[in-house]
């Protein structure tokens, strides 16, 4: 083929890698369903050269013995999942972040494990990225064997490419718990492309070179064949390797890596589940066509078995089945590269650099840690993908991909048993794991690792060039019973630190959370904790914590507060992401527990050994000079132990005095000398504090210095003997405590002249709302005066007109009255709604014989609006007062009908959680959904309304909602646009009470006015005349009068009937007028109390003088009701 066009092709290829790595940075997340199977697929990461090349090449060699780098992680997701599943929360608790974190985690963050793990991964990792190199540069140059060096330049250039992909998506930033989405989604694309690369050459295998299915199956089944896979037995070695590759899924830094520490979600892990299997079963299955196609059409040829997966496409002339192959083979390449090298860095840095910059004290010279880890990381992923590219120089001409795939298995196996143990037994020390993992590392490398080392011609006669399966057996069980034997014999020998009981419990059980030191917590204050986060994480990250931590508590972080455990859990974990949980740990006791320099618990914290005592009193060197607050340390003989920079620029003390070794008494007296002690002599100071101390009791005060300063001295004793007192320049925490302390007086005096002022302004509301109520029922009671007088006269004109003509004018003015009588009503009812001086009187009702009438009177109404009014009412008892429900459903009745234009109003009932809703629905244009409110304030209305509506004042509804508040009962409305509304009320359910039934004969209902005698008191001229009038019209005799005399004298002998005005003149009420009368007729007289008051008093009032209540303006049909009730009443009481 065309080297150019090969590497065109596979700069195409790696451009889209960076751009799949790009969009998946920017966009991490998404579709839960997607991000689950991208997790899954990049398991796949597994499947490497080894798996695309070589396993052919070992199933035309060794037969069956192919299977079991398939088998062995499939049984581990199918029956192990619980295991997995443990392992996952453990390192998502504890946010760990590799398999040598793992390792020092659980057994006590043991940096020495750490560093253990990491050499021997390192070991058994860079033979394996050479082993990648090697596979491209060889495939390389079968594609394009006319290119000169091509192949080695492909290789170099692929290394070249990974390494700048890993600086990159790899090594950007420092990502909290080494999450990289972008290398994740490139990883499961490759995945993809793997498999599809297979499935295509098996197919074209099996269909063009096998012969079909039954082809596939007569070479399985030919046991007299040449074929390997048709007699090879599953015996030791099978079983052997299906071990090795069980542990391989788990403890391969890089699997590790992408399923513990990348992935995040429990969905991704149970798709992981069935879709990993499922992928192996795909792999293995394509194996198999390709191997015996391969032996059929190319051994004869002398070809490597293991170059079968390429040469089967050229040989048939197929140049682009095999330039997919070829891409499959570098997905195979790449993906494991840029995962182990990503791997790889974040050991080396965490459990090799870091720890060895903390023992040295370099940490101390930089206040940014982060760029120091940052750029440690991307010169480790430089050296391991370098190194790999020069082990594949140097190292022996391997060819058998199988063999050195499995020299990796064999070396990671060393973990095994220490990591197994680890999570089953609490007995398990570091001490037994560092036994164990060494002596399994050093039979690896002497009977499996140095050879490949070695020039063949130096152990040919030992150990065959191609690592021949039974050493490979063998090593494997050796090296593992070693292991495993020194594991349990050095940790039931040994004594464990009281850290490795407490990770043991941690990860033997179910609790998998951090817990952070409790001395730590005790004495952390918040600021050394953050000061210590923002070295190693930057500022950013560190705000980020400060914003969680004061979410989840609900307070605020005070620097010098006490940090609480959820912030030293959120600062482990941050640390723990960016170093690694032993370096996190180590910086967290070393440098918050330290501060309080109990001697006994860093001890007991890093297990009483000289070197980790060390370690601790340089990170206290670095820990106390960088922090706020001055610090001295006396020990048990009343000396000068320890101090930092803070201390010695807080008291200005010359050079010299300060001193290891320095009696606490010369201190004392030098600053009580300088008046830093307060008043008296220094002599007694010096007593005063030296006892103090000899006591040890905790103490806290504060002092202020002659120049103004303020020092707040906090001391206490030491565990371990010993005191120690810190001591904070809080001169500027008084200063605001005294600003806010002002403040605050100035507040509670605003307060109160606020509260004095709304309480003023409250009673001025209330002053103003008193005199409207009092203004509206004065103006309303005027008001009805004349109205009255005119609807009187009206109703008499268009009686006794003959004209046409004068009747209809006549009626125009009534409807005109009637009209400003509807309004001077509303505007009462408001005024005595919100005055609560309607009387209410609940009673149970029957709805339907309430609300038909109502229904019958607006027939009318829409029939000369071409509207249907229906009705569905069910015959059910309420409870409710009758007159307000009826005033409240004539008012949605009242304006269905105003605003439907066509179609129909429909009145009704339903229940409704125990109730019974009464329903009005129109069809007219609807409410929007932005305005139903306003519809119940005064004087709103919509401007659809104003269109449709003619005259009114938008008082309706708020009568109704003021009623309702009144009766207790729940309104509201539904409407759409353009369809139309529904109002309703809720009303409780009432029993029936025995029906009372009552008959008026017809003839009591004609009139029996003629010739009746009416006397008429009204204060008002126009009102008599217009009462007069109307009642002469109807036959009756009237007399009318202003007062009281005026009535004795026009009417010296009992009437028939007195009608009189409530209000006269000098104040004298109709009450009264008629008792006055009576006792002159010396008889009771019936009698209507005419008047505009709506008030409860004036009710009660006619009802103590036996009178009917007639309200203005006075209408003629109820005034014939009125005289007829009144001649009822009268005949009751005689």
């Amino acid at each position: 083929m065309n080297g150019p066009l090969i590497g065109l092709t596979l700069a195409a290829y790696m451009a889209l890698l960076f751009a799949v790595a790009w969009h998946g940075d920017r966009r991490a997340g998404g579709d839960g369903r997607f991000q689950a199977s991208v997790q899954a697929l990049s398991l796949a990461v597994y499947c490497t050269t080894w798996t695309f090349f070589g396993a052919v090449g070992s199933a035309s060699v060794n037969g069956w013995l192919y299977l079991p780098i398939y088998l062995g992680p499939a049984l581990v997701y199918l029956l192990g999942w619980k295991l997995i599943r443990r392992i996952a929360e453990i390192s998502h608790g504890n946010n760990l972040t590799s398999i040598a974190d793992f390792l020092a985690a659980r057994f006590g963050h043991s940096s020495a494990l750490g560093a253990l793990a990491t050499g021997l991964c390192l070991c058994a990792t860079l033979p394996y990225i050479a082993l990648q190199l090697r596979a491209v540069e060889s495939t390389f140059q079968i594609l394009a064997p006319t290119t000169t060096a091509g192949g080695l330049e492909t290789a170099f250039g692929i290394a070249a490419v990974m390494l700048v992909f890993s600086l990159i998506f790899g090594a950007r930033h420092l990502s909290r718990g080494e999450k990289h989405p972008g290398v994740v989604r490139v990883v499961a694309l490759e995945s993809v492309l793997k498999l599809v690369a297979l499935l295509a050459v098996a197919w074209f295998a099996l269909h063009e070179v096998v012969g079909g299915p039954s082809g596939l199956w007569s070479e399985l089944t030919d046991v007299e064949g040449g074929h390997a896979l048709s007699h090879t037995s599953f015996g030791t070695d099978f079983w052997t390797y299906t071990l090795l590759s069980a542990f391989a899924i788990v403890l391969l830094p890089r699997q590790f890596h992408i399923a513990m520490v990348e992935h995040s979600t429990d969905r991704g892990m149970r798709t992981a589940r069935w879709l990993f299997p499922l992928y192996l079963l795909l792999l293995s299955i394509s194996v198999l066509p390709i191997s015996i196609a391969g032996d059929n059409r190319l051994a004869a040829q002398g070809f490597d078995p293991d170059r079968y997966v390429l040469m089967l496409p050229l040989a048939f002339g197929e140049n682009g089945l095999a330039l997919l192959a070829y891409l499959g083979g570098v997905a195979a390449a790449t993906g494991m590269v840029i995962v182990s090298a990503l791997a790889m860095s974040i050991m080396i840095s965490n459990e090799w650099v870091l720890p060895w910059l903390l023992r040295s004290g370099r940490d101390a010279r930089t206040r940014r840690l982060d760029a120091v880890i940052l750029n440690v990381r991307r010169s480790v992923i430089a050296l391991v993908i370098l190194g790999a590219y020069g082990f594949h120089l140097l190292a022996a001409d391997t060819r058998n991909l199988a063999g050195l795939g499995l020299l990796a298995f064999v070396a990671v196996a060393q973990l095994a048993p220490a990591f197994l143990l680890g999570l089953a037994w609490r007995g398990t020390s570091a001490r037994g794991a560092i036994a164990g993992i060494s002596a399994g590392f050093c039979v690896w490398v002497l009977w499996l690792a140095l050879p490949m080392m070695v020039p063949a011609a130096v152990l040919a006669g030992s150990i065959p060039e191609t690592l021949g399966w039974g050493l490979v057996t063998v090593a494997t069980w050796v090296s593992l019973s070693l292991n495993l034997t020194l594991v349990v014999l050095v940790s039931l020998l040994s004594r464990r630190s009281v850290v490795e009981q407490a990770q043991a419990n941690k990860f033997c059980r179910r609790d998998l959370s951090l817990t952070p030191s409790a001395s730590a917590g005790a004495h952390a204050r918040v600021q050394d904790v953050l000061f210590l986060l923002d070295r190693f994480v930057g500022d950013m990250r560190t705000s980020q914590v400060v914003r969680q931590v004061e979410v989840a508590t609900g307070h605020q972080l005070l620097p010098m507060g006490r940090a609480s455990p959820e912030l030293l859990e959120a600062a482990e974990r941050q640390l723990a992401g960016a170093v690694g949980t032993t370096s996190a740990r180590m910086v967290l006791d070393s440098a918050l527990q330290d501060i309080e320099l109990s001697i006994e618990e860093v001890a007991t914290i890093l297990d009483g050994t000289r070197e980790d005592l060390r370690l601790s009193r340089r990170l206290l060197r670095a820990t106390l000079d960088n922090v706020n607050h001055g610090v001295s340390v006396i020990d048990n003989d009343l000396r000068i132990a320890a101090w930092n920079q803070r201390y010695l620029d807080l008291f200005q003390y010359p050079p010299g005095l300060i001193t290891v070794g320095r009696p606490l008494a010369d201190v004392i007296r030098y600053n009580a000398q300088r008046g830093l002690c307060g008043p008296g002599l220094a002599d007694d100071h010096v007593q005063k504090r030296l006892e103090h101390v000899r006591a040890g009791t905790a103490h806290r005060y504060e002092r202020t210095r002659p120049d103004g300063t303020v020092i707040e001295m906090q001391g206490k004793r030491l565990p371990g003997g010993g005191y120690v007192t810190s001591f904070a320049d809080i001169t500027d925490h008084k200063r605001v405590q005294r600003e806010l302390q002002a403040a605050n007086e100035n507040l509670e005096a605003t307060v109160l002249e606020r509260t004095r002022a709304l309480r003023q302004a409250k009673q001025a509301a209330e002053r103003a709302n008193r005199s409207k109520t009092q203004f509206l029922a004065a103006a309303s009671h005027d008001l009805m005066q004349p109205i009255s007088a005119a609807r009187l006269f009206a109703s008499s004109l268009i009686e006794r007109a003959h004209d046409q003509e004068v009747r209809t004018t006549a009626e125009r003015i009534a409807s005109a009255l009637d009209g400003a009588e509807a309004v001077l009503s509303d505007l009462s009812e408001i005024n005595r709604l919100d005055a609560r001086r309607v009387p209410v009187r609940h009673e149970t009702v029957n709805l339907r014989d309430e609300l038909l009438p109502l229904i019958e009177e607006c027939r009318p109404i829409a029939r000369a609006r071409g509207i249907e009014l229906r009705e569905r009412i069910a015959s059910v008892h309420v409870r409710t007062d009758r007159l307000h429900l009826r005033r409240i459903v004539q008012n949605y009745l009242s304006n269905a009908l105003r605003y439907t234009s066509d179609g129909a109003v429909l009145v009704g009932t339903r229940r409704v959680a125990g109730q019974v809703r009464v329903v009005v629905y129109d069809t007219g244009p609807g409410i929007p959904l932005d305005r139903r409110d306003d519809i119940y304030l005064e004087f709103q209305r919509l401007p659809i309304a104003d269109a449709q509506a003619g005259k009114g004042l938008g008082l309706g509804l708020a009568i109704v909602q003021r009623m309702a508040r009144l009766l207790g009962h729940t309104i509201g409305l539904d409407s759409v646009i353009g369809r139309g509304s529904c109002f309703w009320i809720n009303l409780p359910r009432g029993e029936a009470s025995p029906a009372i039934t009552s008959a008026t004969p017809d003839g009591d209902r004609q009139d029996a006015l003629s010739g009746a005698r009416i006397l008429c008191v009204d204060n008002d001229p126009g009102v008599l005349d217009g009462l007069s009038l109307l009642l002469r019209g109807w036959g009756a005799q009237t007399r009318c009068a202003a007062s009281i005399d005026s009535a004795l004298a026009v009417c010296a002998d009992p009437p028939d009937l007195a009608i009189i005005d409530y209000r006269l003149d000098d104040g004298v009420l109709g009450t009264e007028v008629l008792e006055r009368l009576q006792q002159a007729w010396r008889q009771p007289v019936p009698a209507i109390l005419i008047t505009a008051d709506r008030t409860n008093e004036v009710r009660q009032a006619a009802v103590g003088a036996g009178m009917v209540l007639l309200h203005k303006p006075v209408k003629p049909a109820t005034l014939r009701g009125a005289i007829r009730q009144a001649g009822q009443l009268t005949q009751q009481a005689s």
